[in-house]
Parts: C-alpha cells; sequence; structure tokens
C-alpha cells in the first residue's frame, strides 16, 4: 500500500515492544517463523493490540478494502537496527550503579536471547559463572529463576516480588490483566493500586493501565526484570530467598478447554457466582479463586486457578471441570 516501513529487524519480541514504544509508533508487526508461524500485532506502546485495530486490520483484508500502491510510489524501508543498540543502553539504565560482587547465570532456548542477557549482565560487573540460573523465556517476555539451593521460582512470583518493591517506593504498577491476583492485595497493604491492560480491549476502558505501562517496560521484559532483581539484592545485600519471604506464598495453574456451548451463556450461568472483570470472570473458593476468559474466537475457556500450592490450585481446575 505504499505505507512507510520501518525494520527493527531478527529481534527478540521484547525488544520489539521496546521499539514500537521508543519510536511512538501506532502499530508492529512481529513476525515467527519455525514449524508453526505467527504474525502478531502490537500497538501503541508494545502493548496487545486493540480489538477495534484488529477489526480494522480484518475489513481491510478481508474485504480488500486498500489502495495498492504504484511500482514507483514505494517508499525505501527504514533499517531500525540501530534500536537494538537504544535497547542495550536501556538495559544498563536498569542498573546505573552496576552489579558487581552479584553471580547470576542466564538461559535461553533462544540463543540470541541468552548471549544478549549475558552480555548484558557480563558488561554490567555481573559474574555469570556462577550463581542463580535466570531463565529467559524464548520471546525475551518473562524471567524465570531457579536460586542457589536449586529451588524453582516461576516467573508470577519474580513478578509480585518486583511489584512488592514498586509498592514500597510508594508507586503503582499496570499489569495485564491475568496477572496474579496475589499482587492487589499486596498494593492495598502499602496503599498503592494495580491497573490492568486487556489482552484485545474493544474500547479505552484500560487506557490508564497502558499508559502507566509505557514507562514501566521492564514488567514485560524479562531481561529488564532480570537486572532490576540483581539490583535488588545488591542494594538490600538480602539473597533472594529472604526477598521472597515477604511475598505471600501463592501457585498458578493455568488450562485451556474447548466450550461445545457459547462463552457469553457460560459465563452468564456463572454470574451470580463470581465478580465480572473486564475479560471475563473471577469465581472465589475457600482456598483461593479461579478466573474464566473466553478467547477472541469464543471456542476456548481459559481457565487460571489461583492457589497456596500448585496442588491446591489443580484441585480448585477439577472441581470446575467435574
Amino acid at each position: 500500500t505504499g505505507a512507510r516501513v520501518w525494520d527493527f529487524g531478527r529481534v527478540l519480541e521484547s525488544q520489539m515492544a521496546f521499539g514500537v514504544s521508543f519510536c511512538s509508533l501506532d502499530v508492529g508487526f512481529y513476525i515467527t517463523g519455525g514449524p508453526k508461524c505467527c504474525i502478531k500485532v502490537l500497538g501503541e506502546g508494545g502493548l496487545p493490540a486493540s480489538r477495534p485495530l484488529e477489526r480494522e486490520l480484518q475489513g481491510h483484508l478481508t474485504r480488500g478494502e486498500f489502495i495498492r500502491c504504484a511500482w514507483s510510489s514505494y517508499h525505501d524501508i527504514a533499517d531500525m537496527a540501530g534500536v537494538r543498540l537504544l535497547y542495550q543502553q536501556e538495559l544498563y539504565r536498569c542498573a546505573p550503579e552496576g552489579l558487581s560482587g552479584i553471580s547470576a547465570r542466564a538461559k535461553c532456548l533462544n540463543r540470541e536471547g541468552e548471549r544478549l542477557f549475558e552480555d548484558t549482565l557480563s558488561r554490567l560487573g555481573c559474574d555469570v559463572s556462577r550463581g542463580a540460573l535466570l531463565h529467559l523465556s524464548e520471546c525475551g517476555t518473562k524471567l524465570s529463576v531457579t536460586d542457589e539451593e536449586g529451588e524453582f521460582i516461576p516467573f508470577e512470583r519474580i513478578l509480585a516480588l518486583c511489584a512488592l518493591y514498586e509498592f514500597k517506593e510508594g508507586r503503582d504498577v499496570a499489569l495485564p490483566s491475568d496477572a496474579p491476583q496475589t499482587i492487589d492485595a499486596m498494593a492495598e497493604k502499602y496503599g498503592r493500586k494495580v491497573y490492568r491492560y486487556l489482552t484485545c480491549p474493544a474500547d479505552k476502558r484500560d487506557q490508564e493501565a497502558r499508559r502507566i505501562s509505557c514507562s514501566q517496560l521492564w514488567l514485560r521484559d524479562g531481561i529488564m526484570t532480570g537486572v532490576r532483581l540483581l539490583v535488588l539484592l545488591k542494594r538490600t545485600g538480602r539473597s533472594l530467598r529472604e526477598l521472597l519471604s515477604e511475598v505471600p506464598r501463592f501457585a498458578t495453574v493455568c488450562r485451556a478447554i474447548e466450550l461445545v456451548c457459547s462463552p457469553g451463556v457460560l459465563l452468564g450461568e456463572l454470574h451470580g457466582e463470581g465478580e465480572p472483570t473486564q475479560d471475563g470472570i473471577v469465581l472465589s473458593r475457600d482456598r483461593g479463586h479461579l478466573m474464566l476468559r473466553p478467547s477472541k474466537q469464543g471456542q476456548m475457556l481459559r481457565i487460571i486457578a489461583e492457589a497456596a500450592t500448585p496442588e491446591i490450585a489443580d484441585d480448585l481446575v477439577s472441581s470446575l471441570m467435574e
């Protein structure tokens, strides 16, 4: 169509989100290959695209309502590979005093992601030959940890810990709608608030959450989260286990089931039992709670159980499906 295209090159999804946010772009397309190809549409701030934007794109494609550009009117593709250097500078700014005296190793299924993570830690003065193992998700957006005692700490607990220290410093946080409910209780204790943005909002009801999230990229970037976590360890002089002792014990279990009826009918039947949210419903139980979210196509129901242990969370899901 002759639109101006900025090419960020081969990057992690988290780097792409940074590029879209830093360059104040209206829309970004992140393309992955392999056994299953995918085109992910990012909106302003590198956040999930809104439903109006998706509908607009779908309409143009299905009805062919777009103007084809003449061969002589195409713009040159702008090489934006330099944004990767800006991204690295942003990583360094997460630890202004460096990480000397701290030890941690980086791990990622994506070799480029692992190399970038390890290089960042090394340049900040971190000893990358020993210490806790920082697991970066393949797309670069999430971080989990295996501590020096061999205990695995899932992403949700790391997220809760980072949010806790934001609350302690008098700041609110913006998280996705399916982030652990435990974080809301922690925020209330410190007089702060958790703003939640939707996966695919139909309107601007989550506009404030999205605005805040644009200044908190580290909450959806695994490398930034890892650097900030190590900064906490350095500043407090405490171990990761000691820091996590301040976070309530909880675990989450996610399941997806196929629906034989409309999700609206199912959620309507459960409406009296739970609390409606912006994109689903939350059911409270004696030992935890369940979040139910239908897929965009309405063919699947995503169930997120949160409880004190993974076993209890599993039981909550089983009881719902009986």
